[in-house]
């Protein structure tokens, strides 16, 4: 059996046990022969788990589901992985075989060779600092959870923006105010809530359809308000 044959017969996942075997999905090539190298001569979507290592070899293929390894090493060896969710000790890249790799959740302790792996994070638990790896609109903070933080200090979490100056988003309108200095347009995100001005302070501010009560104590506070939007 060929490649292209069992590919065509949709079975995309090839093993060498004694030559070489052809399976539906990794899960029952782990089930059939106990594998845990696999090459994939398709896209595959799957919930993997899996008591050992496991190395995927996607090529030119998408991987997307999730994977199980316990306390074991995910070795992924090019091609591409949407990990809805990892369950690894350790998530590894294989030298000289570049893997794009997303998580949505996870629990890692350990990241290596991360020069042969393209990874993003938006959210899980890790013993390594994943401030590197995560996407715009998310961020790396301390793990507060008594029972994970030990083995997993750091956390990956969305952050929810409510304001924006030029291109840099802030999480809160006190920091997008310090960042505009009163002579740049504070964009809003969300709907704000109260804002007291200070005496002298100037505010231009686009609305973008949400809105911030401002209050102004007396009658010589302002805003600019010449850059507003509905």
């Amino acid at each position: 059996l060929t490649d292209a044959l069992a590919a065509e017969k949709g079975l995309i996942v090839k093993v060498s046990k004694s030559g070489y075997m052809y399976f539906a999905t990794i899960t029952d090539a782990i089930t059939a022969v106990g594998a845990n190298s696999f090459t994939l001569l398709g896209d595959l979507n799957e919930n993997v788990v899996i008591t050992k290592n496991i190395t995927i070899t996607a090529g030119t293929h998408t991987f997307s589901g999730s994977i199980d390894a316990g306390s074991n090493i995910f070795y992924a060896k090019n091609g591409i992985y949407e990990l809805s969710q990892l369950k690894a000790g350790k998530l590894s890249g294989y030298a000289n075989n570049m893997a794009t790799v997303s998580i949505a959740n996870g629990s890692v302790k350990e990241l290596a060779n991360p020069d042969y792996l393209k990874l993003t994070i938006t959210g899980g638990i890790y013993g390594f600092d994943p401030s590197d790896y995560v996407v715009d609109g998310y961020e790396a903070v301390s793990n507060d959870d008594a029972e994970t933080k030990q083995d997993y200090p750091n956390k990956v979490v969305k952050v929810n923006y409510v304001a924006k100056v030029g291109e840099n988003k802030y999480a809160s309108f006190d920091e997008a105010v310090s960042a505009a200095n009163g002579e740049k347009t504070i964009e809003l995100l969300a709907d704000i809530g109260d804002y007291i001005m200070t005496e002298g302070q100037t505010l231009i501010i686009k609305a973008n359809g949400k809105t911030v009560n401002i209050k102004i104590p007396g009658e010589n506070y302002y805003i600019d308000s010449s850059e507003n939007g509905d």
